[in-house]
């Protein structure tokens, strides 16, 4: 039980670390924050949450400004932390 709470710890500090906390929440969304965030989602989806993930995903493929990924990442952090 404690290697799925640590290993759901890291997958929030990892999904927050791709969000580009650095960048304004207007910039646009470049290819390689895009692709970073989508990996992670993935990984996630596939390997801890089991699909739950599916709809961020298609978002975050979307996502036009960092704002927006903030947001999706948000979301997918609370999953990672029930």
């Amino acid at each position: 039980m404690d290697n799925m709470n640590d290993a759901s710890q890291l997958g929030a500090r990892v999904l927050v670390d791709a969000a580009g906390l650095s960048l304004p929440d207007s910039r646009a969304v470049d290819m390689s924050l895009r692709a970073s965030v989508v990996f992670a989602l993935r990984v996630y989806n596939a390997q801890i949450l089991e699909g739950q993930l599916r709809s961020h995903i298609a978002m975050a493929l979307t996502a036009q400004t960092v704002g927006q990924v903030r947001r999706i990442i948000a979301a997918a952090d609370r999953l990672l932390r029930r």
